[in-house]
């Protein structure tokens, strides 16, 4: 049985002031990065974060009141993990399992250059 999915933020409330969003995103902010770094590492965890707070100033007349630390916190683990679930599929190379073999041959580290092997090359 699937779970019906609650309608998005739809209602303009415009009870949320905008410093007290801004607070809680610059108070929270080194932890956030530490938590998005230990999911995506360096290069990725200020994006997620500084995604998490777009979104949350974006929709800020939408919200019922400030959120709370821990929705941030796990605003940004959830869009880390977004992040790196998306980003597995660039890593990923695709191989025939007998091309593979051979790769991982060429890459075999400590062999000398007499024991190396060539990658077949593209015919035509």
């Amino acid at each position: 049985m699937r779970r019906r999915r609650v309608p998005g933020l739809t209602t303009k409330l415009n009870v949320v002031p905008l410093v007290e969003l801004l607070a809680l995103l610059i108070t929270h902010r080194p932890a956030a990065i530490r938590l998005a770094r230990s999911i995506v590492g360096d290069a990725d965890a200020e994006d997620c974060v500084s995604e998490v707070g777009l979104y949350l100033l974006e929709k800020r007349e939408y919200l019922r009141s400030v959120p709370g630390p821990s929705l941030f916190y796990t605003a940004v683990r959830h869009a880390a993990l977004r992040l790196r679930r998306s980003s597995w599929h660039r890593r990923v190379v695709k191989m025939d399992p007998r091309d593979l073999v051979i790769a991982e041959q060429a890459m075999v580290a400590g062999r000398s250059s007499e024991h190396r092997v060539r990658l077949p090359e593209s015919v035509g």
